[in-house]
């Protein structure tokens, strides 16, 4: 358990400050994206475009590939996420501490919860449950595609972080 501690202090497994901006920006977009999505999802059960593909008035509602706020990052996502937290969270009290400056102890609470949140976000049945009434329907193969690209990112990041501790 020390060494996995040890391993996740170390920048290159937690991510840097940069990483942290990159995803605090994204996260300002993918929350963009879910309120678009639950405003859209509340006016189409009130009758206002049950079938999103059906004419130009509801194209509001139709999510495309590149409608969706793909991380800025596939590699070192889970890294670049832990490291966003980590900067939230420290910002918020008295002092701001850098994402690099965490302890190790801190560094894998917030690789746990990045790992967590990213399965929450992108695990490819999670997403299409979410999202899938609203996608359009020529895009579904390549947003699936994209979910698996980054489940299978996320989870040899995990497996990476794990490995790098027990060693």
């Amino acid at each position: 358990a020390e060494r996995l501690l040890e391993a996740m202090a170390k920048e290159e497994l937690f991510g840097s400050d940069r990483a942290a901006a990159l995803w605090t920006s994204h996260e300002r977009d993918w929350q963009a994206f879910e309120q678009r999505h639950r405003s859209q999802a509340s006016e189409s059960t009130t009758g206002a475009g049950a079938n999103p593909d059906a004419g130009e008035g509801d194209s509001e509602q139709v999510v495309g590939y590149d409608d969706i706020p793909w991380p800025p990052v596939t590699e070192d996502l889970l890294s670049a996420m832990a490291a966003m937290e980590l900067s939230n969270r420290n910002g918020e009290g008295s002092q701001t501490l850098l994402a690099s400056e965490a302890t190790a102890k801190e560094a894998y609470v917030a690789h746990r919860r990045a790992f967590r949140k990213a399965q929450l976000r992108w695990h490819p049945d999670k997403f299409m449950h979410r999202f899938g009434k609203c996608t359009r329907e020529s895009d579904t193969a390549a947003i699936l595609a994209k979910l698996q690209e980054l489940g299978r990112a996320i989870n040899d990041a995990w497996s990476t972080i794990n490995r790098t501790g027990a060693e």
